[in-house]
């Protein structure tokens, strides 16, 4: 035995020494409305939890009182023990149908069957059981029978050899009483064996108690499975107390029958930012980290406004409905350790005075809008989506026309101000909301030029701006004349003593 399987072993062992909890596993219990078999009932309560961990239904013995919903109300349920005892050693065959059923399909992932070998019944009374073990077993228990009533045998030896026998090594043997055996039994299934019986995993061998482990239930779809040919065992004070704790960490210690995992719901919108009118896509992730599917899987959504719900799909194992609002999945499935989704596509109302705001999509188990037959998380999950909006601007422009090269114009539209060198198209380069007020303004005209506006005032009506004109023509300019040189008044003084000096000259030469 290697260190891994050493280990388990031990514990399992230790789990069927000191109990295992059964508070922690909710069991629903069938019988029949038998008053004589009430101290079994009572016991087998006992076993498995007391009366807070066991739901009790006794109507096994009534037309059509079992059914699908039998297995959900309440739950969900780890386990399902069925006792049939005394004058009603088997359900009616229409009840009976429902139990097969929810082997068959895991509803109920541990079952525990219990009949009674008596004298008094008949042996027909237990090939209910032997049915159930051949059509969930398949071909190795294809030849299951019940043997030869015995009603002195009350010593039964655990099948050490049986790989499922170490939970079951503080109840060596097992106490009972009169019953009949199972015959034709695969060697290993086989934990408890008719008083005198060999222990061995070889063959097929009569046995007391059977196991069916999950991978071998119904081709690996069905319930993990424990019979017992015997339900005295219950009320036997040898076993009290440890015949509930050994089967349920039997149970345990197969993998895919260990009490359920409760599924998951996690959900992300995308894109999570969205604009008026805008599509998004709500995406509700669930999972199971169960070995075997999650069925009843029910989710309810309200999804908040302003959104809009356009459609719905899912890889759930069944359709959504959609009403309003509300989008529902009903009775579907996740695969066993694996996942599925629902998809919500949805768009944000095109009003704008919805937006700049965000929203929070909240599924919460507590208020039913997520349950699953293995049960499911206790915390809401929520999602979150905002809009957001900014009102449209446009801009200011328009077309220049004559300006001559090498000169500027200077454009005003407000405080945006713009200087323009050359002809063609302008834009003032801040944008404005529709119904803003527009004034354009011409700065100092160009040298050698006069620049005239058209269409240079208004308000934006969502659009763009763009039949504002400026045209610039060139000026008329007076001829200029060349001046007459002139002196400045010293200039004049002067000459005026010159020709005053020479004119003296002059005169005293004539005089002479």
């Amino acid at each position: 035995m290697n260190l891994s399987s050493f280990i388990r072993t031990f514990f399992i062992a230790l789990f069927a020494i000191i109990g295992i909890n059964n508070a922690s596993a909710k069991v629903l219990m069938l019988t029949a409305n038998d008053a004589v078999a009430a101290p079994i009932f009572n016991a087998a309560i006992t076993e498995f939890g007391g009366t807070g961990n066991v739901t009790h239904v006794n109507t096994l013995d009534t037309p059509g009182s079992i059914s699908e919903s039998t297995f959900t109300t309440g739950g969900p349920y780890d386990t399902l023990v069925v006792l049939t005892v005394y004058a009603t050693p088997s359900p009616r065959l229409d009840n009976l149908a429902a139990i097969k059923s929810a082997i068959a399909n895991r509803t109920i992932p541990q079952v525990i069957l219990f009949t009674d070998g008596c004298s008094t019944c008949s042996p027909t009374g237990y090939n209910w059981m032997v049915d159930v073990l051949r059509e969930m077993g398949g071909t190795p228990f294809s030849n299951v029978a019940t043997g030869t009533y015995n009603s002195s045998h009350t010593s039964f030896p655990l099948n050490t050899q049986s790989s499922f026998s170490s939970s079951f090594t503080s109840l060596n043997p097992m106490l009972g009483n009169r019953y009949r055996p199972l015959t034709n039994v695969p060697a290993n299934n086989v934990l408890y064996l008719p008083q005198g019986g060999t222990p061995t995993n070889i063959g097929n061998i009569n046995a007391y108690t059977v196991i069916l482990p999950a991978n071998d239930s119904n081709n690996g779809l069905g319930s993990c499975l424990i019979t017992s040919i015997d339900a005295s065992m219950l009320d036997n004070s040898g076993n009290n107390g440890k015949i509930g704790n050994a089967m349920l960490a039997a149970l345990e210690a197969d993998a895919s029958c260990k009490l359920p995992e409760p599924a998951t719901l996690a959900q992300a919108f995308s894109p999570a930012t969205v604009t008026p009118g805008a599509s998004s896509q709500l995406t509700i992730t669930l999972s199971n980290p169960n070995a075997w599917n999650a069925t009843g899987v029910n989710v309810s959504d309200l999804i908040p406004s302003p959104l809009n719900v356009i459609s719905s799909t899912s890889t759930c194992g069944a359709t959504p409905t959609l009403s309003g609002q509300l989008v529902t999945l009903n009775n579907g499935s996740i695969p066993a350790n694996g996942q599925c989704a629902i998809t919500v596509d949805v768009q944000w109302s095109s009003d704008v005075n919805t937006c700049n705001t965000s929203l929070t999509n909240t599924i919460d188990p507590a208020q039913g809008d997520f349950s699953a037959s293995v049960g499911v998380q206790q915390s809401a999950s929520t999602a979150n989506i905002a809009c957001q909006y900014s009102p449209p601007t446009y801009t200011v422009g328009g077309q220049i026309t004559g300006l001559q090269p090498g000169t500027a114009l200077q454009v005003s539209n407000g405080s945006d101000v713009i200087t323009l060198t050359s002809n063609g198209p302008f834009v003032f380069p801040s944008s404005m909301g529709s119904g803003s007020s527009y004034a354009v303004t011409i700065g100092s005209q160009p040298k050698g030029a006069v620049c005239s506006l058209s269409n240079g005032s208004g308000q934006i009506a969502d659009s763009n701006v763009t039949n504002i004109l400026i045209d610039c023509k060139t000026s008329v300019q007076p001829t200029e004349t060349t001046p007459v040189p002139t002196l400045s008044e010293w200039a004049l003084i002067g000459l005026s003593f010159v020709l005053g000096m020479f004119g003296l000259a002059r005169s005293r030469q004539r005089q002479g």
